[in-house]
């Protein structure tokens, strides 16, 4: 006999001395546990095998990769739609309207739908997270009231004379941003002949790697 130095994970006790074949049988039915990628539908992790975890719930069925910055993903819209359905069709989805948060931010998602492939669906116009809030203590015509559906970020980019509350509807709330970058009040809805898309982002959530796997963790 030697001594045994290491750990087991299963352990059976006999009250009789097992013949030979019933021991065979016995080491047969041990299936050696090698798996280290986990799919969803696994229901079995092996001990001891190191696992990355990550996070990706944006439901893209919907829409058109544009291309990621280091915290971010980002998306249009595949049909032509209005900016409230834009939004409700994004959270649906997992995520929400872009938020720019500075000319960093407006200089990437510039680029993005100046490339040669985004501008030729012929787009003329894409929502942006930034809306006006009727029921805001600073809310006036046409430039008081506006903000961001994460409700943190003061940055602006508009056009000349805009915002400027004159568009067919008498009644624009909402925020797009024209092929030049700079941004226009909108009405809601589909409007004037106009292609209009929502630019969606999608955070980038850190995976969480090396993990020592045991039996009880979740």
């Amino acid at each position: 006999w030697y001594h045994f130095v290491g750990s087991m994970d299963d352990m059976g006790v006999w009250n009789r001395a097992l013949s030979p074949s019933e021991i065979e049988q016995l080491y047969s039915t041990i299936v050696p546990c090698t798996e280290t990628t986990i799919a969803q539908s696994d229901t079995t992790i092996c001990f001891g095998n190191p696992i990355t975890l990550s996070l990706d719930v944006f439901d893209q069925s919907n829409y058109t990769f544009l291309g990621s910055s280091n915290t971010s993903k980002y998306y249009i819209d595949n049909a032509n739609i209005g900016w409230t359905d834009s939004r409700n069709a994004a959270v649906a989805a997992g995520a929400d309207l872009v938020v720019i948060e500075d000319s960093n931010d407006q200089d990437s998602i510039y680029s993005l739908i100046s490339s040669p492939t985004i501008v030729n669906h012929g787009i003329s116009a894409y929502h942006i997270g930034f809306y006006q809030d009727l029921q805001s203590s600073s809310y006036s015509e046409p430039s008081g009231g506006w903000t961001w559906v994460n409700g943190n970020s003061t940055y602006t980019n508009w056009e000349i004379v805009e915002p400027s509350n004159s568009g067919p509807c008498q009644a624009e709330h909402w925020a797009m941003m024209y092929n030049n970058g700079t941004w226009n009040d909108e009405c809601d809805g589909i409007w004037g002949g106009n292609e209009l898309r929502g630019i969606i982002e999608v955070p980038i959530y850190p995976s969480v790697s090396n993990l020592s796997w045991s039996t009880g963790s979740t």
